[in-house]
C-alpha cells in the first residue's frame, strides 16, 4: 500500500467512497432526515398523542442512523484506534448538544 493511502487520509477515503455511499449512506441520510422532520412536526401537533407519536418515530429514526454512522466510523479508522475514533465522535456530540442553543 502506498504512504499516501494511510487509513484517514483524503485519499484512502476518496478510493473508498463509492462502496461507502451504497452501502452505509441511504440509512445514515435517512435516518437524519426523518429525525428532522418528525421533530420539527411536533411544533405543528395539535394533541399531546401526536407529540408521543412524533417523538417516538423521530427516536426510532435516530435508532436506524447510529449503527450506520457506527459503521462508516469503523471503516475509515484502523481497528487499533477504535477507542479514539469513537470517544472523539461521541465527546464532538456531546459538546455539540452543549454548546449548540448558545449561538441561537
Amino acid at each position: 500500500m502506498s504512504r499516501t493511502l494511510w487509513p484517514g487520509s483524503p485519499v484512502w477515503v476518496a478510493a473508498r467512497w463509492p462502496m461507502i455511499l451504497t452501502a452505509v449512506a441511504p440509512w445514515r441520510w435517512g435516518g437524519y432526515t426523518t429525525t428532522a422532520v418528525l421533530s420539527a412536526g411536533i411544533g405543528a401537533a395539535t394533541a399531546p398523542w401526536q407529540v408521543g407519536l412524533l417523538r417516538a418515530g423521530a427516536w426510532t429514526a435516530r435508532g436506524l442512523r447510529v449503527p450506520a454512522r457506527n459503521a462508516l466510523l469503523a471503516d475509515i479508522v484502523p481497528a487499533s484506534v477504535y477507542g479514539r475514533a469513537y470517544g472523539f465522535e461521541r465527546a464532538m456530540d456531546n459538546l455539540g448538544a452543549i454548546a449548540g442553543p448558545c449561538w441561537r
